[in-house]
Order: C-alpha cells, then structure tokens, then sequence
C-alpha cells in the first residue's frame, strides 16, 4: 500500500480559528468512519471468499458421490 510500509499519519492543516478546530473534528470523524467501513468491507469480503471455497469444496464432494452412485447402476441400465 504505502511505501517502504509506512502509515498514513499525516492530517491536513487547518490552522488556528475556531472554526479550524470544527473542521478538524469533523475531518477525524470522517477519516475514521471512512475506514472502518473499509475494514468491514474487507472483512465481508473475505467471509464471502471463505463460503464461496466452502461451496466449491461441498460441490465437489456431492458430484463425485453422484458419479459414484451413477456408476453403481452401470450394470442395471
């Protein structure tokens, strides 16, 4: 992500007024939902790749029980 993985620490200036202070609140209160709704997207992510290999995994267990099965009626058919 960043560089020689360093961290994002840095925040913009907004001075020294009032009104500097409401901005900067406001900045750090964005910023940090900003990622926190990132981290949950990754981690919703990432539970969906583990259902999407569990499936994968169960499908393939249930198909070669049906061909095993299919071939048991080889003789009959």
């Amino acid at each position: 992500m960043f560089k020689d993985e360093k961290i994002l620490n840095r925040e913009p200036r907004f001075g020294q007024l009032q009104s500097a202070q409401q901005a900067k609140t406001k900045y750090a209160e964005y910023h940090s939902a900003t990622w926190q709704a990132l981290e949950q997207l990754r981690s919703n992510s990432y539970g969906m790749l583990q259902k999407l290999d569990e499936s994968i995994e169960a499908n393939d267990a249930s198909e070669d029980a049906n061909v095993s099965e299919m071939r048991s009626y080889e003789g009959e058919l």
